[in-house]
C-alpha cells in the first residue's frame, strides 16, 4: 500500500517508519519489560519526533509494529486515526512462514529473546535493536501444544492472532478508528472510496491501482500443508471467525 501512496501529494506516506525502534518499544511493553509511560516517552523521541512534514501535516504509516503501540500513540495525539487493514490469516501466516525465514521468528535469533524473557529482562542479555529479535512472546507459544508443523509456524500463527486481536480491541474502543479488509479493497469500489475519504485523498485515488501485487518479497502463492492447516485452525479459527474470514486458501496471481 505504501508504494501506492508514496507519490500522493496530499500526505506523507511511510512504510514501517523507524520499524526496529518502534517494534522494540511495543514488544518490550507487550512482554512487560517497560511500562506504558516509558513506552510513550520512547515513542515521542524515536517515532513521532522523527516524522517529517515534507508534503503536508498528514502522515500515514503502513506498519505491523503499530498495533503494539497504538494505545500510546493515541494518548499522545488524540487526532490519530487507527486503521486496521486486515488480510486473511492463512495468506499472512503462509507468507510470513515461507518468505521471511530470516525475519519472522528465526530460531537462531529468537532463542536470545526467549533467554532474555526467561531471565526477567536482564539488561546484559537484551537483544540488539533489530526486528529479527523483536516479536512478542506469550507462554502459549512455548508450550507443548500444536507443534505438528514446528514451533516457528506455531509462533507465527499466534503472532497473527494477537496482532489482529490487539487491532480489533483498539477499533472497538477508540472513536475515529476503522477496519478494512484488504480483500475488499481489491474488489469493492465503495470500500476503496471509503478508505480514501478517511485517509484524506481523492475518492478515486485507488482506482486501477490493484491490477497486480507490487513490492512483494517473493512472487509465489504458498499454500499450507495439512499439518499447518490443523495448527492454524486450532490457534486462529476464532479470530478468523470474528473477522468474517473463511478458512479457505486462495491463489494470488503475480
Amino acid at each position: 500500500m505504501h508504494k501506492i501512496f508514496e507519490n500522493c501529494p496530499l500526505l506523507n506516506s511511510y512504510h514501517e517508519h523507524n520499524f526496529n525502534q518502534t517494534l522494540e518499544i511495543g514488544v518490550s511493553k507487550q512482554m512487560g519489560a517497560i511500562s506504558k509511560e516509558i513506552a510513550k516517552k520512547e515513542l515521542k523521541k524515536k517515532y513521532i519526533n522523527t516524522l517529517s512534514p515534507i508534503k503536508s501535516n498528514k502522515f500515514i504509516d503502513f506498519s505491523n509494529a503499530l498495533p503494539w503501540v497504538s494505545e500510546e500513540l493515541i494518548s499522545i495525539n488524540e487526532s490519530t486515526k487507527p486503521i486496521f487493514l486486515s488480510r486473511n490469516g492463512i495468506k499472512v501466516v503462509s507468507s510470513f512462514f515461507n518468505k521471511f525465514k530470516e525475519i519472522m521468528y528465526p530460531e537462531s535469533k529468537f532463542e536470545e529473546t526467549i533467554n532474555w524473557w526467561n531471565n526477567k529482562f536482564d539488561k546484559a542479555l537484551k537483544p540488539p535493536t533489530d526486528k529479527v529479535y523483536w516479536r512478542p512472546i506469550i507462554p502459549e507459544m512455548l508450550d507443548s501444544e500444536n507443534l505438528e508443523a514446528g514451533r516457528r509456524f506455531k509462533m507465527i500463527c499466534y503472532y497473527w492472532k494477537i496482532c489482529s486481536e490487539k487491532s480489533l480491541k483498539i477499533i472497538n474502543k477508540q472513536q475515529n478508528s476503522f477496519l478494512f479488509k484488504f480483500e475488499d479493497l481489491l474488489v469493492n469500489k465503495i470500500k476503496r472510496q471509503e478508505f480514501c475519504d478517511i485517509v484524506g485523498v481523492g475518492a478515486d485515488f485507488l482506482e486501477n491501482k490493484f491490477q497486480k501485487p507490487i513490492n512483494v518479497a517473493e512472487p509465489v502463492s504458498y499454500k499450507l500443508d495439512e499439518s499447518q492447516k490443523k495448527v492454524f485452525s486450532a490457534i486462529c479459527s476464532k479470530t478468523m471467525e470474528t473477522l468474517k474470514y473463511k478458512e479457505v486458501d486462495y491463489e494470488v496471481k503475480y
